[in-house]
């Protein structure tokens, strides 16, 4: 068997007939990201890109790894790989020192993962590195598709002709920090820090969004406990209550086959 070194030693796999990208399962990368199992992922994923199901790993072949991900030593690898076997989601054979990458398939079969989307990771347009950004982003694009979804559906149900149907303006739907603590199970300010750092790897547009009240109205509403606590700009004569962030993504998404769970 050839080692993980002498793979990476060519270009990466895309440029020799082999895959370009890879379909994450959502559902995978939203359970890493709510059980700080994010790390381990990163390694898996990267491993699935340059081994075709098992490899063994020199010493040199982790140092690589290492820089890859942004990692000081190659103890983080080791602590990685450990914790993607307790888990099951690479194998070992200490003998013959293989490593064996478990499929999407059998890991969503293993972990009781039900849901179907995937997301489109191509390794030519999104460094490693930039991989919690890309993650964060597909869960808040996985969101924005439930919104776009239901939003058609509705006028499906309607049956309104396509004539009739406004259509939006464009393609932001909200995502409040509140809903995105709760997917995530993170506190409020970290799914600020988290939206942030989507955008800035290119994975969501994020627009602030403000509703015009006048100053009165507003006021008595808050009085009576009617109106929740927001950000509030007052210009004297109206206010401008700051409503959930409107973001776009910029990610593609496929259907995975359904499995059976066991």
């Amino acid at each position: 068997m050839n080692s993980f070194n002498y793979r990476y030693k060519n270009p990466p796999w895309g440029f020799g007939g082999h895959i370009i990208h890879l379909v994450i399962p959502v559902e995978m990368i939203s359970y890493a990201l709510r059980n700080k199992f994010f790390r381990p992922l990163q390694l898996y994923i990267l491993l699935k890109y340059y081994c075709s199901g098992k490899t063994r790993l020199k010493k040199e072949d982790k140092i690589y790894l290492a820089e890859q991900i942004g990692y000081s030593s190659i103890r983080s690898v080791n602590n990685n790989l450990n914790k993607l076997q307790v888990i099951d989601w690479i194998g070992y054979n200490p003998n013959s020192n293989v490593y064996f990458i478990r499929s999407f398939e059998g890991i969503r079969a293993k972990m009781g993962f039900i849901w179907r989307t995937g997301v489109c990771y191509n390794f030519h347009d999104w460094k490693i590195s930039e991989f919690k950004g890309f993650c964060i982003a597909a869960v808040i694009g996985n969101l924005i598709n439930h919104q776009k979804r239901a939003k058609w559906m509705f006028e499906r149900k309607s049956r309104r002709s396509s004539q009739n149907i406004q259509k939006p303006s464009s393609d932001f739907f909200p995502v409040s920090n509140i809903a995105l603590a709760k997917v995530l199970n993170v506190s409020q300010s970290t799914a600020f820090r988290y939206k942030q750092l989507a955008q800035g790897v290119g994975g969501v547009q994020i627009l602030k969004s403000w509703k015009s009240m006048p100053k009165g109205i507003y006021y008595n509403l808050r009085k009576f406990g009617m109106i929740r606590e927001s950000r509030v700009l007052d210009d004297g004569y109206n206010v401008l209550i700051q409503s959930p962030d409107l973001l776009t993504h910029n990610l593609r998404y496929k259907m995975r086959k359904k499995i059976e769970t066991y």
